[in-house]
């Protein structure tokens, strides 16, 4: 029998005993007195429940004068070791794992006896990395069981206000606020759809979720058990794309996969992307050709005026969704589509490889009916969108070392065209970013910042901003096919045409800034006071841009440093510096509200003080508040590796995350000691290997070793042809 395991002998009991030195779990956990009778006590027998008895670890006797006997060395480490392999977080060979919950140590309730001498001591989060957690997804859902979010009585009316007043604009995932009682009640008021709707209100109206997401966490595990209890339908895939959302920017980053690919799954199950296939005019936005449509068998939505003997069967699935109106029950469904097509972009393609699965399939959808187009432009954002994937597609053959020639000409033309577009909406029949009364086109601007984000992954490969560990001998021949006259693809057998090739890179290196400045410049246009009117996902774009001013900035001052002064535009450092300074007040004012800020804003300062010292002085003063308070809460932690699948790497505490990525990154001191702490994740099969850190935002976790600042070649090239070229950039704008 275990140590820690054991039944005493009968107590000797005494007529007026005032204290009981043992009780048994079932009445501590009822919080009674125990009479400590064995071989049960007389509660346990009277209400029939089990009874047991654990060895206390509290001390001893309580009696005074008698002292625990202390356990010898070598004795209180084997113990120390059997109650390390007791816990939850410890895989079958001892190595320790995260809690399966999803918390630090000390709000962990999973860790058994917390009081234990030494577990203070034990790490919840992973040390090694070659230790792999066994917890699966059905062990989490027990522990978290005990849940009671999903019990309240929620206030509707509280609920819907604060969604729709804070977050329903630049996520219109919904029906529109006047149909949404309506929606409700006749689908008997889902708990799911109005936990994470609150959830949402409550992470813009206070800054509980900002500063615990342990509790976010908790409530999502909710939701995705009640999801997975039963039947699947339209307003499940509502609440999986909206909680998925809640977990990214929370900096919930795995747990957030989980959900997104669950939606996507379920979007393809339900039939939503042939939803119009009946009626559906031209390509699709994937260039999908419908053939023969009339003549087509389809399990999608059936036309207005159908017998309901003809709906499909997957769609209409659930007692609550076949009380909807069919007319309403479709846009919601088209609703869901386009914002899971966004989001499987934004997030989904952050590491620069992986592409959007959406991107890939009949998408035989029309755009939603409301909002209208002057209000949200759906088709903007989709389009937009679809050439980040485009350029991530472009940025998998630079690696191959393949010929970009085609593709990236192809690429820069639909960039280029979009740019058009933005700049005379008219001509266009676009709708404005900001119409005659002053409101901002939410599409439109999820569509620019897709536009800018594709152009950075165009551009960046082929700039000097890129990092210095990008193929070598890039077959670039067709880059510059006007200019190059060789029969050899490959550009290092080009040694003649160093000035040429230097000269291109400098225009890739001005449409990357570009690009970047454009961000800025729209958090300007619409206001940056109104930032939380924006998608809090708008926090991920001002940080992308902010890594590309950055390294602007660094490679601007070698320049500066290299060669007389006059010979660039020095006024360059000071719009860099500013921009940084927009880009981190933007993301401050939303970390207010959401960890993911919070992160990916010390992880910009951080760079910005290991890198650039002085220009860090000059813009700390700006941010004293949030300068004094940088590390995070130490409730905070990364979403639970149970969720991570098995092939992948789980990742390590936070904090020492975040310090290891940030040296290993910029690598400021060689072979640093704390650069074996880094670890990347090993591909899995649908995924391919893509750096990983714990900065908290995918565009940044993905893409921080894209930003090698300490290995750049800034020299090398004529200043000649770079003034050349900046006066050609001059007459050209």
């Amino acid at each position: 029998m275990s140590s820690d395991l054991q039944v005493a002998p009968p107590p000797v009991l005494k007529p007026n005993a005032k204290h009981i030195s043992r009780a048994c779990l079932e009445c501590r956990h009822r919080h009674v007195r125990c009479d400590g009778g064995s071989p049960k006590c007389s509660r346990c027998t009277k209400n029939g429940k089990e009874c047991s008895y654990v060895k206390s670890h509290r001390g001893g006797s309580r009696k005074k004068g008698v002292k625990k006997a202390k356990l010898n060395p070598l004795e209180a480490e084997r113990t120390l070791e059997q109650r390390r392999l007791e816990l939850p977080c410890v895989g079958a060979d001892g190595k320790v794992g995260s809690c399966p919950n999803g918390h630090t140590e000390s709000s962990c309730a999973l860790l058994a006896d917390n009081n234990f001498e030494g577990l203070d001591k034990l790490p919840c989060h992973l040390k090694d990395n070659n230790a792999r957690t066994q917890v699966t997804f059905e062990t989490m859902r027990r522990a978290t069981s005990n849940g009671t979010y999903l019990k309240q009585q929620f206030d509707v009316d509280a609920v819907l206000h604060n969604y729709y007043a804070k977050f329903h604009n630049a996520h219109p995932v919904l029906p529109p606020l006047s149909h949404m009682n309506e929606f409700l009640e006749r689908s008997d008021n889902p708990k799911e759809l109005l936990a994470v709707m609150k959830i949402i209100g409550d992470g813009y109206t206070t800054s509980k979720y900002a500063k615990d997401i342990n509790a976010v966490f908790d409530v999502a595990m909710e939701i995705s058990s009640l999801i997975n209890s039963g039947p699947k339908d339209l307003i499940s895939l509502q609440t999986l794309i909206l909680v998925s959302l809640v977990c990214h920017i929370s900096a919930l980053h795995d747990f957030s996969t989980t959900l997104r690919k669950q939606a996507i799954e379920l979007a393809l199950t339900l039939d939503i992307n042939n939803l119009d296939i009946e009626r559906f005019v031209g390509e699709d936005i994937n260039g999908n050709v419908l053939k023969d449509a009339g003549n087509r068998n389809t399990n999608g939505l059936t036309p207005s005026g159908s017998s309901t003997e003809e709906l499909n069967v997957n769609f209409f699935n659930t007692q609550r969704v076949r009380n909807l109106e069919e007319v309403c029950l479709k846009d919601c469904a088209r609703r869901c589509f386009w914002e899971l097509f966004f989001l499987d972009i934004i997030i989904g393609c952050a590491d620069g490889k992986t592409l959007s699965t959406l991107a890939q399939k009949q998408c035989f959808v029309n755009y939603p009916s409301d909002p209208p187009r002057a209000k949200f432009d759906y088709e903007t954002r989709a389009h937009c969108s679809k050439l980040v994937d485009e350029s991530v597609r472009l940025n998998n053959i630079i690696f191959s070392n393949m010929s970009i020639g085609q593709q990236y000409t192809k690429l820069t033309a639909s960039l280029s065209n979009w740019e058009l577009k933005f700049s005379n909406p008219d001509f266009y029949q676009l709708p404005y970013l900001i119409d005659q009364n002053g409101t901002v086109n939410e599409g439109v601007h999820q569509g620019i910042i897709m536009l800018n984000y594709a152009k950075i992954f165009t551009h960046r490969p082929l700039s000097f901003l890129w990092r210095s560990d990008i193929p070598r001998n890039l077959k670039c021949v067709e880059f510059l096919s006007d200019q190059l006259k060789n029969d050899n693809d490959n550009c290092q057998d080009l040694p003649t045409q160093k000035d040429l090739i230097n000269s291109r890179k400098i225009i890739e290196t001005r449409k990357t800034i570009d690009a970047a400045n454009s961000i800025a410049k729209t958090l300007i246009d619409t206001n940056p006071v109104d930032v939380l009117k924006r998608t809090p996902l708008s926090a991920c774009s001002m940080a992308f841009a902010g890594l590309v001013h950055l390294s602007a900035y660094l490679w601007s001052s070698q320049i500066v440093q290299t060669q007389e002064q006059h010979n660039l535009n020095i006024c360059d450092l000071n719009i860099y510096e500013e921009y940084l300074k927009l880009e981190l007040s933007g993301i401050y004012q939303i970390s207010t509200h959401f960890y993911l800020s919070a992160k990916i804003a010390n992880y910009l300062m951080d760079n910005v003080q290991r890198l650039l010292p002085s220009l860090y002085s000059k813009i700390q003063h700006h941010f004293k508040h949030y300068s004094n308070a940088r590390d995070p809460p130490a409730t905070i932690t990364r979403s639970p590796n149970a969720i991570i699948p098995m092939n992948e790497s789980p990742s390590m505490n936070s904090n020492e995350a975040l310090s290891n990525n940030i040296t290993y990154s910029l690598a400021m001191e060689g072979n640093s000691s704390s650069d074996k702490n880094f670890s990347l994740t090993t591909p899995s099969s649908d995924e391919p290997p893509s750096p990983q850190s714990d900065t908290g935002c995918n565009w940044i976790d993905k893409n921080q070793m894209d930003f090698d600042f300490s290995n750049m070649e800034f020299g090398g090239f004529d200043i000649d042809s770079l003034n050349a070229i900046e006066e050609l950039f001059k007459v050209n704008n």
